[in-house]
């Protein structure tokens, strides 16, 4: 029970290291005016120091964090950003077992919300708490229910 605490405590600390990175990367991306290429290469660039220091160290969380990070600063998300954060933590709050059925935890949630603000024929999913909501109901979810 308590290694469950202390595990869980962890993996709070790292989303929230995490999603610190995204906001700060999607705000130096906005005031560089990058390109989806120079995102996903700055992107990078963080990620391979992050390695080299010792804070990433499987090969999984390599890639997730580069295309997070990519996801973050692209044109279509940075000026988003706060919004889809704020979108996340009002669904999580007024949510939580639905979308625990149906998705990992928050910080997949922002990922998710992301991808979808980033394309222009899904951006409608990502305008609102509501809107969000109703786009997952018309997701299959396979091994949950």
């Amino acid at each position: 029970m308590v290694t469950d605490m202390v595990l869980t405590q962890t993996r709070q600390a790292g989303d929230r290291k995490r999603e610190s990175w995204l906001l700060s990367l999607a705000k130096e991306s906005e005031a560089g005016n990058w390109s989806p290429g120079e995102a996903r290469t700055r992107a990078s660039a963080d990620v391979g120091a992050a390695v080299q220091n010792g804070n990433i160290l499987s090969l999984g969380s390599i890639g997730n964090a580069i295309t997070e990070g990519s996801l973050a600063a692209h044109p279509a998300v940075r000026g988003e950003i706060a919004r889809l954060v704020a979108i996340r933590d009002d669904l999580w709050e007024s949510f939580p077992d639905y979308l625990r059925r149906t998705l990992h935890g928050p910080s997949q949630t922002l990922v998710d919300l992301m991808r979808r603000q980033k394309q222009p024929h899904e951006r409608h999913h990502a305008a609102s708490s509501h809107a969000y909501l109703a786009y997952l109901k018309t997701c299959r979810f396979p091994g949950r229910s």
